[in-house]
């Protein structure tokens, strides 16, 4: 069984004590089966592992920081620990009825420690604090939120409408095989009908009846209804239009309104009192409210963008060490980054990573110096070379598998997610040299039975060893061109017809190959599948045409060899087949190959994680104190 790290210190010590002073490089911050892992090893891994993912945010903390000392502002650790022992303390009175030790339970099950919790916490409150430091500072509070803040507290326009309500929703019922232009016929002449209903309750109101018994009788909106029509708290003007409003105000006391169609049915509004509060009025008391809540999102985007304008920085060679070379001693003031022509020293940025991440992968570091240690023994040597020569096969596979082939759409996803290309590779490096590791071990175990033999004959060759050979073009329709304004009845138009054409465009396929044309040479014209199109129409190895469908698979068992089918839809695509014929693999014939490739098979990524979770499965990892200093 996993067993937690070691709880750093008790938690109400976590921010008084400190461990001896020792030599930043040297000092202990993990343990391993008892074994300790020096600040420098951990550290250099961490730089190796995290400096260009994270690079962007420990910029902007540095920008930020550095703006809100120039200003004055960085005093904020008094309000940044109030924050987090607040955070904290919320959390234990909440969930665990102010049991603070079942929250420190809940943090060991989670592999943490309350002092790595509480450092990672602080971190991330101070540079938040600290961008609104900078945001307040000299702040200006513009008109529009002072008009936001006093339509949100006193109604549109500092107008609030004490009023009883009475609703009825418009209803229209689906009409099976209805035209778009039916249905809009039939809701207006609903509409209509509705309108002219709850005007006659209004003469009603006119002619002496009480508005309140009439809501008790026909309002359908369950929470006025409930109070005679009053609503909780006057008037809720965000969800009413501001036409409508505007006639509202006009009515006298004791008035009724005509009938106004807002949200899905019409009301009838009584006035009883409207109060106006006018902006100027209100003003200096908002503006206080607005200065004391403090800076909102868009101001502190805006102080952002104004510190990262004309800033470039460049995550420098040092930080990629080669991993043999990471145990290893390196100069504390050795360059990684560079912000602009300054650069930032290693033991900077390692401290920081070590103090926001350290925590939170000690246990991923454990299971690389484990693993390596695993290939050590074994006199596994892979090189940098290797290990990216794996990484790119696994890209090729990729995208070929989720982007059909499209190295320029693969492109584009990982551009998108703000990283390089080259970034991903290196990334994917860092768990490929384990998982090599992991795959030597699960295939240096592996036990092959008969029964595995036999299935991998079925899955390979087909039920009795008797499979097909098949060609196929499939013919998917263009997109059309909707814009955003485009109506939902024209976009169904413009679908069917795309629909329509990719039909017809396949059905002459089928009349061009019964002519005698060649069917490769039409897959390569007309296939949407890259994968087959490019074969000639041959899909790629382990192609299942039984996935796609009963349809498909009717079709392509009724074929003779030679024979081909007619468009059989699948979705929106239309899948057209040919039988080059049936292919009998006796078992025997390839038994002594399947097992060996079932033995020398790569394993999957559940065989590799299943066996590095077995692997860690006594590890104990501790974390120290020293991590956080």
């Amino acid at each position: 069984m996993t067993r937690p790290p070691l709880l750093a210190a008790p938690l109400l010590a976590l921010l008084a004590t400190h461990a001896p002073a020792q030599e930043p490089a040297s000092r202990p911050v993990l343990r391993i089966d008892g074994e300790p892992v020096s600040a420098a090893e951990f550290e250099n891994w961490l730089v190796r592992l995290r400096a260009e993912t994270l690079a962007h945010a420990f910029v902007q903390q540095r920008l930020v920081r550095r703006e809100a000392a120039a200003l004055g502002v960085d005093d904020v650790a008094d309000r940044v620990k109030e924050i987090v022992e607040g955070e904290i303390q919320l959390r234990v009175d909440k969930v665990y009825r102010g049991d603070r030790s079942k929250w420190v339970e809940e943090l060991a099950a989670a592999q943490r420690t309350p002092e790595g919790r509480i450092t990672e916490r602080t971190i991330a409150v101070e540079n938040e604090e600290l961008l609104r430091a900078v945001a307040a500072h000299d702040r200006v509070i513009p008109r529009e939120k002072l008009e936001r803040e006093w339509n949100h507290r006193y109604g549109k326009k500092g107008r609030n409408f004490d009023v009883l309500l009475l609703f009825k929703r418009l209803t229209v019922p689906s009409v099976p095989g209805a035209t778009a232009q039916e249905r809009r016929e039939q809701q207006e002449r609903l509409k209509e009908e509705l309108r002219a209903e709850m005007t006659k309750l209004r003469d009603r109101v006119h002619a002496g009846e009480s508005f309140s018994e009439l809501v008790a009788v026909h309002s359908e909106d369950a929470e006025t209804r409930a109070r005679g029509g009053a609503t909780a708290a006057g008037l809720d003007t965000v969800l009413w239009p501001d036409a409508v409003l505007d006639e509202l105000a006009k009515l006298p006391p004791g008035e009724v309104s005509e009938p106004h169609f807002v949200r899905g049915g019409y009301w009838l509004v009584q006035m009883r009192k409207l109060t106006v509060t006018p902006l100027e009025q209100v003003e200096d008391e908002l503006r206080r409210v607005l200065i004391e809540r403090g800076p909102e999102s868009d101001e502190t985007s805006a102080v952002l963008n104004r510190l990262w304008e004309g800033v470039e920085f460049e995550v420098l060679p040092a930080a990629y060490l080669r991993p043999e070379a990471e145990a290893v001693g390196r100069p504390a003031d050795e360059p990684v980054l560079r912000i602009g022509a300054e650069t930032v020293p290693r033991a900077e940025l390692a401290r920081w990573l070590a103090r926001t991440q350290g925590e939170l992968v000690a246990r991923r570091f454990a299971e690389d110096r484990v693993l390596a240690r695993v290939g050590a023994k074994q006199g596994l040597a892979f090189s940098d070379e290797d290990v990216l020569r794996r990484v790119d096969a696994d890209i090729d596979a990729m995208v070929e598998y989720y982007f059909k082939g499209d190295r320029e759409k693969w492109s584009r996803q990982v551009l998108g997610r703000g990283r390089t290309l080259e970034t991903y590779r290196r990334d994917m490096s860092f768990k490929t040299r384990g998982d090599m590791i992991a795959e030597h071990m699960v295939k240096k175990d592996r036990v092959i039975t008969d029964d595995a033999v036999r299935a991998a004959w079925t899955e390979k060759h087909g039920e009795g060893g008797v499979s097909l050979d098949l060609r196929m073009i499939v013919i998917e329709p263009t997109p059309p061109d909707t814009p955003l304004e485009t109506p939902p009845e024209e976009k169904e138009r413009l679908i069917e017809e795309a629909i329509a054409a990719a039909r017809a465009q396949a059905e002459d396929v089928v009349e061009r190959i019964e002519d005698g044309e060649d069917f490769a040479s039409l897959a390569r014209k007309f296939s949407s599948d890259p994968g087959s199109r490019d074969n000639g129409g041959k899909p790629a190895a382990g192609f299942k045409y039984g996935s796609l469908g009963p349809d498909v698979v009717r079709a392509i068992e009724a074929l003779k060899p030679g024979g081909v089918t007619a468009p059989v839809q699948v979705g929106f695509s239309f899948f057209v087949f040919e039988l080059i014929g049936r292919v009998v693999v006796p078992f025997d014939d390839v038994r002594d190959a399947l097992r060996e490739e079932l033995k020398e098979r790569r394993p999957t990524g559940l065989e590799t994680s299943a066996y590095r979770n077995v692997l860690m499965r006594e590890v104990l990892v501790e974390v120290l104190p020293g991590l956080f200093e």
